[in-house]
């Protein structure tokens, strides 16, 4: 931070929309993406019926819809890039699946686990070189008001740990996770959020409040664990000699996430990332967000009315949210990305 520059704290929330830029899928990707590639998509038109609103743009006969997988290999890009062929996402499709899984259902059992695996699988690899270069010019502007950074997410994917590690020494993350018995695998240790050096400049707090694809469950130990690598994970299986639970808040039933969200490592987490919403002079920034998780609405709610922090929110469809047209907020109707980022810096300033 600079010596003329007042501190204020800031916020930064992450969405989906900051992820996509660089091949992360959105959720209404995602739906595409499973129709694309699953070997089930016959079987689950039939069991469904409706599917999803996505089958009324292409206009296939209604007892054709099973060669949606051929129309989207050939207009699958116009596809993605018209939000209007989408209305429904994935989460939609959880929803359905999951109380059919929960009758007996195979097929629905089967359909799950290919959409899990799906998600697992694309949020795990994406363009670093340019995540890198747009998170590095986003970190120069914030910092230039603050020692330190609090990032609040509901994205699974890599991105901010992997760019953040990448400054070793510039920046420090601490994300809930210290040491474990080997350096494949951290263990969770939330105390970490609270055990910082106030003195120390570049410290980045990651919340990942909806947990993360290298997250997972030691159900024998009662551990949470971060694994480093694919390698680690088979290591981990191995030892484990039973598959490893994944860590996520998938797209439930409200009753159904409030178990989980009531268990460790999400209470920890969220309990710690509720109390940064909560400071005064507060500079909460919202990239490609939707707003729609109910948890992160009220926060930011509470924020900018309670709070009085200022708000910027950049995304090319901001929500229809009555605090985003308050006083103290400033749209940013771009993408994620250099120029948007350039702009905000011209806004913060």
């Amino acid at each position: 931070m600079k010596d003329n520059q007042v501190e204020r704290p800031v916020l930064l929330v992450v969405g989906a929309g900051a992820s996509s830029p660089f091949g992360i899928p959105t959720m209404r990707d995602f739906v595409l993406e499973f129709l694309r590639t699953s070997d089930l998509v016959k079987e689950f038109v039939e069991l469904n019926g409706r599917v999803t609103s996505v089958y009324g743009k292409l206009e296939l006969p209604a007892q054709k819809l099973w060669h949606i997988q051929d129309s989207l290999k050939s207009r699958f890009n116009k596809i993605r890039n018209r939000r209007d062929y989408i209305r429904d996402d994935i989460e939609e499709v959880i929803k359905y699946l999951v109380p059919e899984v929960k009758k007996g259902s195979d097929l629905a059992s089967a359909l799950l686990n290919q959409v899990r695996t799906l998600i697992l699988d694309k949020c795990s690899f994406f363009n670093f070189d340019l995540a890198r270069s747009v998170y590095d010019s986003l970190f120069d502007e914030i910092l230039r008001y603050t020692p330190r950074l609090d990032i609040c997410t509901t994205n699974y994917d890599l991105v901010l740990e992997k760019v953040i590690e990448a400054h070793e020494g510039r920046y420090h993350l601490t994300d809930g996770f210290g040491y474990g018995e080997s350096t494949m695998e951290y263990r969770w240790s939330p105390h970490v959020f609270d055990n910082i050096d106030s003195t120390e400049e570049g410290i980045i707090r990651l919340f990942k409040v909806h947990g993360s694809v290298d997250w997972k469950a030691d159900t024998e130990k009662d551990l949470v664990v971060k694994l480093r690598s694919t390698v680690a994970v088979k290591l981990k299986a191995i030892q484990m000699q039973q598959k490893i639970e994944d860590l996520l808040i998938w797209p439930l039933p409200v009753k159904e996430q409030m178990k989980q969200l009531g268990e460790k490592p999400f209470k920890d987490v969220r309990e710690r990332a509720r109390e940064c919403f909560k400071r005064r002079n507060l500079n909460l920034i919202i990239v490609g967000h939707s707003l729609r998780d109910k948890w992160i609405d009220d926060r930011v709610r509470l924020s900018v009315e309670k709070y009085r922090s200022n708000l910027w929110y950049i995304g090319p469809c901001p929500p229809d949210k009555d605090y985003l047209k308050s006083s103290r907020s400033n749209i940013i109707k771009k993408r994620f990305g250099e120029n948007s980022i350039r702009e905000l810096g011209q806004k913060l300033g």
